[in-house]
């Protein structure tokens, strides 16, 4: 009996000292593509938002912690960073910047732990969860324009919006609420039918954003999505609208249209489709129908 009791002590005592990848809930941290090792405290969920111990987490980025016990005071410092806070506070000092990072800091199990938000919205790295596979990475390669899209578009048809609404900046939390996001996309769907697939998706520079276009291909009509990003993958704008296409509207058999320019050879020329009748029978006066798209919703202008 002794012999299985000090097995079983021996077995339990092997066990807690080995390191893992994984917290209890299953969920895997990878930062800058290396899997962080988490030696004892581990990732946990706080209100449902991911909490971090910042020493393992932070160790692959480079950065040296010190933390002054007397002022509840965390120093984080790099080649070109300074970071400030207190612990239980949900803004740093970064730079000589204040930024804030949504939940509060604390300690549990001799730890500092800080929310993912922290590695983004402080460190400027660019963070992902997946919450189907529970998965996290850290500093990883930004996602290219295609990428992001995609990963937009997947949350919305999975119906993760609490996911999706954790890639919104603080503006644009403010103009959407998350409880939005869900019958704004069932809305589209009545219109459209079923989703089919992305068409295209093209990125442009704009007032530091980067603006992303994908044109979205369902059963009835296409969507056009665009999504403004900053420079840490952050959505500060997204917008969805119905694409008119010529389809949509056919011309009757008994008139013809021509393209034509309004104010050709000025500064503000405008493409334009003339509809006259085929034969002078059918009177009534040209009409000019300009190209345009009608706005399904404008999320945040």
């Amino acid at each position: 009996m002794k012999k299985q009791i000090a097995s079983a002590l021996a077995a339990t005592m092997l066990l807690a000292a080995l390191p893992f990848t994984a917290s209890a809930n299953g969920v895997k941290v990878s930062v800058k593509g290396k899997d962080v090792v988490f030696p004892d405290a581990q990732p946990y969920k706080n209100g449902g938002v991911l909490m971090l111990p910042l020493r393992p987490a932070s160790g692959p980025l480079g950065l040296k912690i010190a933390f002054d016990k007397a002022s509840g005071t965390v120093r984080l410092s790099g080649d070109d960073t300074s970071v400030v806070f207190r612990l239980g506070s949900s803004t740093a000092t970064v730079n000589g910047k204040q930024r804030s990072f949504g939940q509060a800091s604390l300690a549990k199990h001799n730890r500092i732990y800080v929310p993912l938000s922290f590695f983004r919205d402080v460190l400027g790295y660019p963070t992902s969860l997946d919450a189907n596979k529970l998965e996290v990475s850290i500093g990883n390669a930004a996602l290219t324009p295609e990428e992001l899209a995609e990963r937009v578009v997947d949350l919305l048809e999975s119906g993760r919006y609490q996911e999706l609404y954790g890639y919104f900046d603080d503006e644009l939390k403010k103009a959407v609420p998350e409880s939005e996001l869900g019958p704004v996309w069932e809305q589209i769907h009545k219109q459209a039918g079923d989703y089919t697939g992305i068409e295209s998706v093209s990125a442009e520079q704009s007032q530091g954003n980067t603006l992303i276009t994908a044109i979205l291909n369902f059963e009835l009509k296409n969507v056009q999505l665009t999504l403004a990003v900053n420079d840490r993958q952050q959505l500060t704008g997204l917008y969805a609208q119905f694409v008119t296409t010529g389809d949509d509207a056919k011309a009757p058999a008994s008139v013809v249209e021509e393209e034509t320019v309004i104010g050709e050879g000025t500064d503000y020329p405008l493409g334009a489709t003339l509809t006259l009748p085929k034969t002078r029978k059918d009177r009534f006066p040209p009409s000019y129908s300009f190209t345009g798209r009608d706005r399904m919703t404008a999320m945040k202008r």
